[in-house]
């Protein structure tokens, strides 16, 4: 159970779509890695998405060179780091959210035996600001485990495989992101990992498990009036407050 709030940041327009008919988009892996290679864009693109790491370290790789005639020349040790992505993989849709978490990313307000007022904590909220896009995005607050059931009920129904969980953000000193023997046993795990760059964004990510065009995908969850809240402008964050209440002891 998910004991937090989810944050997804997008125009109004979209906004509104999501709110009123559960419109989720799904862009492939492909795309952020292509929106950071061609554009230069790194808030929301990622030239390492869905890629497997590697960074042997100082004294720990040779390059190996061979010319036309056969001949192989190696190089003294080098600092290399090298990826590598699934190209199956790669077109997988991906959809993207904020999750934060009650109890590590809220401050306590005031607290009694059934009641607890919480806020997001100032430094959270100045860290999420790069995802308005320069406030042209706004931020839509969503009960996680009510979203969570939704989402699952549609692919249950479908009978359609998701995946569904938090981004693990990787240092790029570290000399692997995944394990051959982890990636071996389940390549699809690895859209689950992104560089340490990005781990002001605290991703959950719901992942397709099979590829869409490059166009997207669009499914549609239905009204989700009852768990979605469109704020007016991403600076309310740091101004909201949130009450949870102890059911059992009222």
């Amino acid at each position: 159970m998910m004991r937090g709030i989810l944050i997804k940041y997008c125009e109004r327009k979209h906004a509104e779509s999501f709110q009123k008919e559960g419109v989720v988009h799904f862009e492939r892996l492909k795309t952020f890695i292509e929106q950071e290679s061609k554009n230069g864009e790194h808030i929301i693109a990622d030239v390492l998405e869905g890629a497997v790491y590697r960074n042997p370290g100082p004294g720990k790789t040779t390059v190996t060179i061979t010319d036309p005639t056969g001949k192989r020349f190696v190089l003294p040790a080098q600092d290399v780091q090298y990826n590598f992505t699934d190209s199956a993989i790669e077109n997988w849709g991906v959809c993207s959210f904020t999750f934060l978490d009650f109890e590590k990313d809220f401050d306590i307000i005031e607290r009694d035996n059934v009641h607890a007022t919480l806020r997001v904590k100032p430094s959270i909220c100045k860290e999420l600001q790069a995802l308005s896009l320069g406030s042209t995005h706004v931020p839509i607050i969503i009960g996680a485990g009510a979203f969570e059931k939704r989402l699952f009920k549609y692919f249950h129904e479908r009978q359609e495989a998701v995946r569904w969980g938090p981004v693990r953000y990787y240092s790029l000193d570290e000399e692997e992101n995944i394990s051959s023997e982890d990636y071996q046993e389940d390549p699809g795990k690895i859209i689950f990992y992104k560089s340490d760059g990005y781990a002001y964004e605290r991703e959950y990510r719901v992942g397709l498990v099979r590829p869409i065009n490059k166009k997207g995908k669009n499914i549609s969850l239905g009204s989700l009036t009852d768990c979605v809240k469109i704020l007016d402008n991403p600076g309310i964050l740091k101004n909201m407050r949130v009450e949870l209440s102890d059911s059992k002891q009222r």
